[in-house]
């Protein structure tokens, strides 16, 4: 029997690393290697990873936000939006500072995951086969973040931070170690090299309190080290410095420290120093946390709209052949057999609107657009809303000529008018006359559909949002945004103006094919 034998389930993939740091492409690119990678290519820039990718075949692709040229997430955007094969190859965002707006901004750009500064080559590992589960989302603009706990709950449970000291001298370092022990984690050593080793291993100290003056390896060489390994750059120095030393002081503050204590040293102004910039590491900690939370929200939501989407299709279909059974075998339930019906119905509908969403907002490929007669097209509609319309009192007005045709798709031609048809039926007063008007020129024609309606002030910002609605007590909110991804699929896209002396017109341009 042969030997056991790990599988490298990234053997033959290779991976794309985008930062303007040397030093942080390096460290990728040899974490990437150790992981398992074949190959990895390597772009100071967002255009030079363009030019790679239009050339080199990628799997992975991992980019700093704050680029010249071209930053991380236009990068992004740029890969998501291309129609090229590398535009669903999953996307990882890298970056020391997280911004919730900024990561809003990726999220709904499609980003796979983000790797947050520090990082180790276990956390890049579990980000990476996270990415590649997810490599391609697109999330709607309303997603919101949910907090997880309240402030006092993660106050209560948050475990001490570690902070390190480094003086060469014992007795400073029994100093502060009794000063700051009831409060925090402590770590101490006497040389800088050995506090080198110490921030090199997985359980990195939150903070350093750094003496300047020691011998082989002074302070400011430590924080040099430091600030110019991408792995421990982000770890807060704290100098520790003699009333002589102002000088030393200023090169340190130069070199990326973040403060600094003068010997002999104060016990109150030491831990108040401490503690603010503890609470900035926490804050920092925090808003990981959010983007973890937010990043896993998107990934739930995208689950649900793969069970709307694809698995309730089957189940609908049944009960639909059974309510027939049931109004064939049962005399005198007419009424409720209808309204189960019509519920069914409306449900079967919600499905559809969302597997048509959600193909319009995955699928890269473009839409092949035929010839639509739209005297047939319109004709099929209205028969459609015969029934509605009868017990509404009202009438559809349609004043298209023969012989009229547009470039379009059918499927999402007859969803981008029912849905606007539909809208304008249920807003509409009863006995009043829905109006289907155009205008066309030799490239373009603009269908207008009026209804003496008018659309709430409030929402006429975000008519064509998802999930938007309002007075309707089964209103989805999905139809309108239906129906824009139908016409921008298409090559065309739909305004509206809306009052309440003139009413609501909805305008949709389409490609003329005649």
């Amino acid at each position: 029997m042969p030997p056991f034998q790990l599988v490298n389930q990234y053997a033959n993939k290779t991976a794309l690393v985008v930062d303007d740091f040397p030093a942080m492409l390096k460290t990728i690119g040899s974490m990437l290697t150790s992981v398992g990678f074949n190959k990895v290519h390597k772009a100071a820039h967002g255009k030079e990873a363009l030019q790679i990718l239009e050339s080199e075949q990628v799997d992975l692709i991992i980019s700093d936000w704050n680029m010249p040229k071209m930053n991380g997430l236009e990068l992004l955007r740029e890969v998501r939006n291309s129609g090229l094969p590398f535009a669903k190859v999953p996307f990882m965002m890298l970056t020391a500072n997280v911004n919730q707006d900024d990561v809003r901004d990726a999220v709904t750009s499609g980003v796979s995951e983000y790797l947050i500064k520090p990082f180790n080559q276990t956390t890049l590992k579990q980000k990476v086969a996270s990415a590649f589960n997810s490599p391609s989302r697109k999330v709607s603009q309303q997603i919101q973040t949910t907090e997880t706990s309240s402030n006092e709950t993660q106050t209560a449970a948050r475990e001490p931070a570690t902070i390190l000291i480094v003086d060469d001298n014992a007795s400073n370092v029994t100093v502060l170690t009794e000063l700051l022990k009831q409060n925090y984690k402590l770590k101490a050593c006497l040389s800088g090299q050995k506090a080198l080793d110490l921030c090199q291993q997985e359980n990195q100290p939150d903070l350093i309190l750094l003496d300047i003056m020691m011998p082989d390896m002074d302070g400011l060489t430590v924080c040099k080290q430091l600030k110019s390994d991408p792995l421990t750059e982000h770890i807060p120095v704290i100098f520790i410095s003699a009333l002589s030393q102002d000088k030393d002081v200023i090169k340190g503050l130069n070199l990326g420290a973040v403060d600094y204590i003068t010997k002999p040293i104060s016990p109150e102004i030491t831990k108040a120093r401490v503690a603010t910039h503890i609470r900035l590491v926490e804050q920092r900690q925090d808003m990981a946390r959010q983007l973890d939370t937010l990043i896993e929200n998107a990934r739930l939501k995208d689950e649900i709209d793969r069970i709307v989407n694809h698995d309730f299709k089957g189940p609908l279909s049944t009960i639909i052949a059974a309510t027939e059974l049931i109004e064939q075998k049962n005399v005198g339930c007419d009424k409720e057999v209808q309204i189960l019906q019509n519920s069914v119905l409306f449900i079967e509908q919600m499905v559809d609107d969302n597997l048509l969403i959600h193909h319009l907002g995955n699928d890269s490929q473009k839409i092949a657009l035929n010839v639509i007669d739209v005297s047939e097209l319109f004709a099929e509609l209205q028969l459609g809303l015969t029934q509605k319309l009868t017990s509404n009192r009202q009438s559809i007005t349609i004043d298209v000529p023969e012989k009229l045709c547009f470039l379009g798709d059918r499927t999402l031609s007859f969803n981008l008018f029912h849905n606007l048809l539909v809208n304008a039926v249920e807003a509409a007063p009863e006995n009043s006359d829905i109006q289907l008007t155009h205008i066309a020129d030799e490239q373009w024609i603009k269908f207008n559909i009026h209804n003496q309606g008018a659309i709430p002030a409030e929402i006429q910002s975000s008519f064509f949002d998802k999930y938007v609605t309002s007075g309707k007590s089964n209103g989805t909110g999905i139809g309108t945004y239906s129906a824009l991804l139908s016409a921008k699929a298409q090559g065309g896209d739909i305004r509206f103006s809306s009052d309440e002396k003139r009413g609501t017109t909805i305008s949709v341009k389409l490609k003329r094919a005649n």
